[in-house]
């Protein structure tokens, strides 16, 4: 799986500790988060990886890991909130504007 589910696409609870925050800052949480999601969604959907992964595809044929399950799996765990109608947090709209921004890049590239 290239889409690391728990690292990119799920809210990082694990640095949201107010607790610190309250301590060492008045307020951007989001903000300091903001970056970290740009960088790995920006890693993940590299122009040069998906060529890559077509050519696995020709290589190994069906035991590949192919450019179609790395995007399905990525869109599944970006929007995972909306087929269990659950609340989408400010850490994850972020994310999600920054999976449609970069879409739209690769689309105009």
């Amino acid at each position: 799986m290239l889409c690391n589910q728990d690292e990119l696409c799920k809210t990082p609870e694990y640095l949201l500790d107010q607790d610190i925050f309250s301590k060492t800052q008045y307020s951007g949480f989001a903000e300091r988060i903001l970056p970290m999601q740009v960088r790995t969604l920006n890693n993940t959907l590299r122009l040069g990886k998906m060529p890559r992964l077509k050519e696995n595809k020709t290589a190994n044929g069906s035991e590949s890991y192919t450019l179609i399950n790395m995007t399905s799996e990525l869109r599944k765990g970006i929007w995972s909130e909306l087929p269990a109608g659950r609340k989408i947090d400010r850490y994850r709209r972020n994310i999600q504007k920054v999976y449609i921004d970069r879409l739209a890049y690769i689309m105009t590239t």
